[in-house]
């Protein structure tokens, strides 16, 4: 990776077909030909959201959407959750009682034509079914986008927590993410360093995971570092955890755990993990370090870091701090706190 550009007063940015997409000015950008392209979409309110779900789509501060296809802006009057057809999109709407609600819409009618759900946006649509995290009940719910079968799992049914976050052991266990479904389970990553696997199709209980006996250091618990940090990674069927100098891997079969500690790679470099939004490739795990700040590059199958950039000070005289990193194998967007994207290409 080189880098290639730098660019101010940028909102946030997104990886999309290959390329770096950002906001700026309420208006929409990407890299072309290793330059900052207009694509000509503009929208009136605040950004709230860019993200890529098999397409492209903003949504707004008063809870509209567009969705961007074919380089080409369709403004949606929901706010956007994700793309399930070329007809049918997943929305959040207000209903009679005004009350946040998830449904299906059906673009060739404009009609709602499935409400589902109160609106939650801790969820993940895998095939036909939407699982998500409700908050106030503290339940995992189940839903068939295409017939009424569904399942719930209350979390005052796990088992005592054997590990508690150190920040804060009292709060109550929460669902941070839903990780992915792998080997016909749903992963969930929990607060106080715990990992659960629920079945997919009924919400039966299969593992409840956290001790890492061999992880041995003076600031963590013998657990996984932040289940928060973890993805499924489908190419080598098992999910995958990067968190500051450690890196670890979970077997969806059989529940177990493997941990790399790489502090004695990483230390000597100052630079580490230290956000659980990081770019996952097929090859590569992009991330941003705070405490000297910089990015790097994780070679998975190697377990070693091939590549990092470190950032010097700008010309306010200040060391940028991340705050989001994006992209893909051939491009990496970073948007430190003042609103800098800093672009690298693949060289």
């Amino acid at each position: 990776m080189k880098f290639i550009q730098l660019t101010d007063k940028v909102k946030t940015c997104c990886s999309a077909h290959e390329t770096l997409y950002f906001v700026k000015n309420r208006e929409l950008y990407k890299i072309q030909d290793h330059e900052s392209v207009s694509t000509g979409v503009t929208f009136q309110n605040d950004l709230q959201e860019l993200k890529f779900d098999t397409t492209l789509f903003i949504n707004d501060t008063a809870g509209k959407g567009i969705l961007i296809e074919a380089g080409e802006a369709h403004p949606i009057d929901y706010y956007l959750l994700a793309q399930l057809s070329d007809d049918q999109l997943l929305v959040s709407f207000r209903d009679p009682d005004n009350k946040r609600m998830t449904g299906i819409l059906d673009r060739t009618t404009g009609a709602i034509v499935k409400g589902i759900a109160e609106t939650s946006l801790i969820f993940k649509v895998h095939g036909s079914f939407l699982y998500q995290y409700n908050r106030r009940s503290r339940v995992i719910e189940c839903f068939s986008l295409v017939n009424d079968a569904n399942w719930q799992f209350n979390l005052s049914s796990l088992s005592e927590l054997t590990v508690q976050d150190v920040n804060n052991p009292d709060n109550d266990t929460e669902v941070i993410k839903l990780t992915g479904v792998l080997d016909n389970k749903l992963w969930v990553a929990l607060n106080h360093h715990t990992l659960i696997a629920l079945d997919a199709q009924t919400g039966e209980l299969i593992y409840q995971l956290s001790a890492i006996p061999e992880l041995q250091s003076a600031w963590l618990p013998s657990a996984i570092p932040a289940p928060e940090a973890m993805v499924v990674d489908e190419k080598r069927n098992k999910l995958i955890g990067f968190m500051w100098e450690f890196y670890w891997e979970v077997d969806p079969a059989t529940g177990s755990i493997e941990l790399t500690d790489l502090t004695a790679d990483l230390k000597p470099l100052n630079i580490r993990n230290d956000m659980s939004g990081y770019v996952f490739t097929d090859t590569h795990i992009f991330f941003a370090s705070h405490n000297q700040s910089g990015i790097g590059g994780f070679h998975i199958e190697k377990k070693i870091l091939d590549w990092h950039y470190t950032f010097t000070k700008n010309e306010q005289g200040e060391i940028p701090r991340i705050k989001e990193i994006k992209g893909n194998e051939q491009i990496i967007g970073a948007v430190d706190a003042g609103g800098n994207l800093y672009v690298f290409e693949t060289e």
